[in-house]
């Protein structure tokens, strides 16, 4: 009996160990190659076989650390595999990661071994040798900025160069420009378009596709530069890795007369109105400063006089930025306005602005002429104002015929007004209860307005303005009419009639034949257009 127990015992122990190594996990790690070239890359392949674990190298808990890899070789896409046996007690899982690599330098690399619960892989050795293409690559990159010592606030160009000789299926950053400190969020930063060139280096001819950003460092602290890298894929299907860069700026003091000044050149661009204005209406002028300046350098207003000492009218500036593939520029666009209410000519004082040039490190001051207008009264501005002939009135000494008959044909009047009312009355009492209630438009008061704002198409004339000069550009001659316009509604002395300021209104339109005037019944926001069926929109 003890005999027969202690065989099984044994057959029991012996059936485990031939099982234990069955159920035992196995990590392996293998390269699809031993042998590459400094420009090519491999692929890491770790598998874990009868495991209740699942291989992870990213998002939550990762059990496989592939900083491991970093002092040696730049860690490119990583993909997965995993498997799932429901039919096993233990060991059920089968996991994989593949894991692009691209060597850092030339010699014996070596991939070390990684641990997964109880299971080590091995460390394999990389042989790399030198570019075959080394002294002519097919691809390669280049990063820095420009200029090389800028000052405070100046603009600085960040790029990535990517030069190549062969044809490509894409080409991509590995991510975007990073700084510190401050961070690139806190800068005022710029992504600018690519650019295409050919260039030849050593002889040889390439070409370059060109990433670069536009930065305005604030403050003369250090700011280092982060570059990303640039991942390729040729048309024969290599992959290369170009490495990312790092950069240094170290921004110069502004001279303390330069301080709150524009770091960089600008220009003056002046729209005149015409020479002659009419006595009571207002000219406008349109000025434009222009430069690769920092958006916030540039003023809200300008100081304009004109000769007689008065500052014209200004609006708030509107700034506007224009990219190209080597800066950026921002433009500050003023309207000034003055009325002629004094005959005789009105000249607008020079224009003079200061800006800092770090081409030559100096304050440099810029005058633009602005140049003025003739104020005309005319002749029946003149007369309009002349007394007026007193009017002969002739009476009847005792006569009562007058009086009576203006009495007797009053009381007529009134009585048939009164009668008309009630009948009013009557009908709409009756038609009300059938009859939908239609709106009345009231008559306008100010017919100038209505039409510039129909022509607008915006209540707010301003608004409307503002909105056709971002369409067509500046429309010196709609500002002025406009003004004139207010000026005759809302000035202390009329300027002209209201005659010829509709006709110059009119003259205006016709000029102008892409601007179309709604009407009620082509008004999306007319009330009455909600009662019409959809169907007439179409016709």
């Amino acid at each position: 009996m003890v005999g027969r127990l202690i065989h099984r015992a044994l057959i029991a122990i012996a059936l485990l160990a031939l099982a234990s190594p069955a159920w035992s996990a196995r990590l392996v790690a293998a390269t699809d190659r031993a042998q590459l070239a400094v420009t090519e890359h491999l692929s890491l392949t770790l598998s874990l076989y009868d495991s209740d674990t699942r291989l992870r190298a990213e998002g939550v808990a990762p059990n496989v650390d592939l900083t491991l890899l970093t002092p040696d070789f730049h860690v490119g896409s990583i993909n997965g595999g995993f498997r799932y046996n429901a039919f096993r007690n233990r060991g059920r899982a089968s996991s994989e990661l593949i894991v692009e690599l691209f060597p850092r330098r030339q010699g014996i690399l070596t991939i070390p071994s990684f641990q997964i619960d109880d299971t080590t892989s091995a460390p394999i050795e990389i042989e790399v040798r030198a570019a075959a293409d080394a002294a002519a690559p097919l691809v390669f990159s280049r990063s820095g900025i420009t200029p090389d010592a800028p000052y405070e606030q100046q603009q600085v160009i960040a790029y990535v160069d990517m030069y190549y000789r062969v044809e490509l299926e894409s080409a991509k950053l590995g991510g975007d420009l990073e700084t510190e400190p401050p961070a690139l969020e806190l800068l005022e930063h710029y992504r600018l378009p690519n650019s295409e060139r050919q260039e030849s280096v050593e002889g040889i001819q390439y070409n370059v596709l060109r990433s670069a950003w536009a930065l305005f460092p604030k403050g003369t602290e250090p700011l280092r530069l982060y570059f990303p890298d640039v991942w390729v894929v040729t048309r024969q299907g290599e992959k290369r890795r170009l490495p990312h860069d790092i950069a240094t700026i170290a921004p110069r003091d502004l001279p303390a007369a330069a301080q709150g000044l524009p770091v960089g050149e600008v220009t003056a661009e002046v729209t005149a109105p015409s020479a002659t204005l009419a006595f009571g209406q207002a000219a406008s002028w349109q000025i434009r400063l222009r430069g690769a300046v920092s958006s916030r350098a540039l003023p809200q207003r300008l100081a304009i006089a004109t000769s007689a000492g008065a500052a014209p009218f200004q609006d708030q500036a509107e700034i506007t930025r224009q990219d190209s593939p080597t800066e950026v520029q921002h433009s500050a666009t003023y309207t000034a306005t003055v009325v002629g209410a004094t005959a005789g000519p009105i000249d607008l004082a020079p224009l003079r602005f200061r800006f800092f040039n770090p081409r030559t490190g100096t304050v440099e001051q810029r005058e633009q002429a602005l140049g003025g207008v003739n104020v005309e009264v005319k002749s029946d501005t003149q007369t309009t104002n002349a007394a007026a002939p007193p009017v002969a009135t002739t009476t009847q000494n005792g006569g009562l015929l007058w009086p009576a008959l203006t009495a007797m044909f009053g009381g007529l009047w009134l009585a048939t007004v009164v009668a008309a009312l009630a009948m009013w009355v009557r009908l709409q009492r009756v038609e009300s209860q059938n009859t939908p209630i239609q709106p009345t438009p009231r008559p306008s008061t100010r017919p100038l307005l209505d039409r510039l704002a129909n022509l607008l198409h915006s209540q707010n004339l301003d608004e409307g303005i503002r909105t056709l000069e971002r369409e067509r550009g500046p429309q010196a001659e709609l500002r002025t009419i406009v003004r004139d316009v207010q000026t005759y509604y809302f000035g202390a002395e009329k300027a002209g009639n209201e005659t010829e300021l509709l006709q110059r209104i009119e003259a205006w339109a016709r000029s102008n034949p892409t601007q179309q005037t709604r009407t009620n019944g082509s008004d999306a926001w007319d009330p009455r257009n909600a009662l019409e069926p959809r169907s007439r929109a179409k016709h």
